[in-house]
């Protein structure tokens, strides 16, 4: 890797729950995301790029740890916390970085800032430690209106705000992150992580992007090739969210209101460029854009995430390198499994650190140069409680899942269907190979999934659908 001279700034750009294919450097037929397009013709975009654990909490630990989700013990929205000092905002502060976070953290307790000097937050409506967002919008004149809408974070009913754009939580980030850049002590280089709590769920796009999009432009949900195709953890979903019950319109204003929600961050994230190039930090600093997961958005029945179906397990992921530094070659696309633990590696390489030796990623540096920074490196993902924990494998051509309970087994061959509806697990000399894969990797570790060299499933009990709808595990509305 080349000698880069000075420690850039560093811009770590989140957002939460945004599909890998949700970006117009990925090629979406409508959505306009101008400025990530031009971030990524100025670095490297990363094609497959994987949540290793799709899921809010697990996720973001494992962004701050570089470790993979067995490391961490991190598989489903725990609230347990953080026990290790080696964190990504904690490294860089021993490196003498000024570190900041503001927007969405999801730590546990809330206000924790695991090595950040400072956080600035917003919660999703989580206010037990007190919520920055809330706390000003208080102060304005839209005092109340957070709520007003009356859906709930984890609901996909669809409104427009009724916060206008100039109070909208998106536009809230921005303007605290542009206040940060007067504020930052000038002796000292910066790490900013600037979290976006949208699109996730409610999707509520202020005016004028909940109109932003032709309804009849917005492409459909992918339908699920059969009755049968989903495992049967996934077919109860439906049932206990009611998605089942959504209409056809009620699905495309979701969609059509998520999009809105990606534009309106991308001109955000726009305004505080444009900040960084006013206060001449733009050729000296580092970013990284990218998502914690991804979101159904109505394919094969299903909303959220909490698996590895691309819509869910493919997040975007951008690489844009400071304009001082020589030898990086631009507006490269790297087509190889990386994932979210290679963010650590990464930023730390960046900042001229040390990579802490029980890191499992690997620094994304070499791609800027045109190298090859995971080899032969075969992605593997898990989420879920230990009895229902479903596994990926991916080489980025073919993609192997294996959900414990039941025992379904999916193989994918995402070149020629990327969509994701020819199970290919039926074509037994194919798939052993990737089932061994996953017995040697699970063999290695000791885990209990793994006996007399086969995968061990739960047996499934299904439940009838009476009981599954009366779970409400959000409080959710009839659509």
């Amino acid at each position: 890797m080349a000698d880069y001279g000075e420690r850039p700034h560093i811009v770590f750009i989140t957002t939460d729950q945004q599909r890998g294919d949700c970006t117009g450097i990925d090629g979406h037929p409508i959505l306009e995301t101008p400025h990530l397009d031009q971030l990524a013709n100025e670095g490297v975009y990363f094609s497959r790029a994987y949540s290793p654990c799709p899921v809010c909490v697990p996720a973001r630990m494992v962004m701050m740890t570089g470790r993979s989700p067995f490391h961490t013990g991190y598989f489903t929205n725990s609230s347990k916390a953080l026990d290790t000092t080696d964190t990504l905002p904690g490294i860089l502060g021993r490196l003498g970085y000024q570190t900041q976070l503001i927007g969405k953290a999801h730590f546990s307790p809330q206000r924790a800032r695991l090595g950040f000097d400072n956080t600035i937050i917003n919660e999703s409506g989580r206010y037990r430690e007190g919520d920055d967002y809330h706390r000003w919008l208080q102060k304005t004149s839209c005092a109340g209106l957070e709520r007003a809408t009356s859906i709930g974070n984890n609901d996909v009913f669809s409104r427009r705000s009724v916060v206008p754009e100039t109070h909208h939580v998106n536009t809230w980030t921005a303007n605290e992150c542009i206040e940060f850049l007067d504020r930052r002590d000038p002796t000292c280089p910066f790490f900013l992580w600037m979290s976006f709590s949208r699109p996730h769920s409610q999707y509520d796009p202020p005016a004028p992007y909940d109109t932003w999009y032709d309804p009849e432009a917005v492409p459909p949900p992918i339908p699920a090739p059969g009755n049968d195709f989903l495992p049967p953890e996934l077919q109860e979903a439906p049932l206990r969210y009611d998605w089942d019950r959504m209409s056809p319109g009620r699905i495309a204003r979701a969609r059509r209101h998520y999009l809105g929600q990606i534009t309106h961050i991308d001109h955000q994230i726009g305004r505080f460029f444009a900040a960084l190039r006013w206060k001449g930090l733009w050729d000296v600093t580092l970013v990284i854009f990218t998502s914690d997961h991804g979101d159904m958005m109505g394919d094969f029945g299903l909303f959220f995430k909490s698996h590895f179906f691309e819509g869910s397990g493919r997040v975007p992921l951008i690489l844009r390198p400071p304009r001082n530094w020589e030898g990086t070659n631009p507006a490269r696309r790297y087509e190889k499994p990386v994932s979210l633990v290679d963010i650590l590696p990464t930023f730390v390489s960046s900042a001229g650190g040390r990579v802490p030796g029980e890191a499992d990623g690997v620094s994304l540096l070499p791609a800027l140069e045109g190298g090859d920074p995971v080899g032969d490196r075969i992605f593997h993902g898990e989420i879920g409680a230990e009895a229902r924990r479903h596994h990926c494998l991916t080489d980025g051509r073919y993609k192997y899942m294996w959900f414990r309970l039941g025992g379904r087994e999916y193989l994918f061959d995402l070149e020629a269907d990327p969509n994701e509806v020819n199970n290919l697990a039926g074509d037994e000399a194919r798939v052993s190979i990737w089932r061994n894969r996953l017995i040697e990797l699970l063999r290695a570790r000791g885990d209990s999934a793994v006996r007399d060299g086969a995968l061990v499933h739960t047996p499934y009990l299904p439940a009838d659908e009476a009981e599954l709808r009366a779970m409400d595990p959000f409080g959710r509305r009839p659509y």
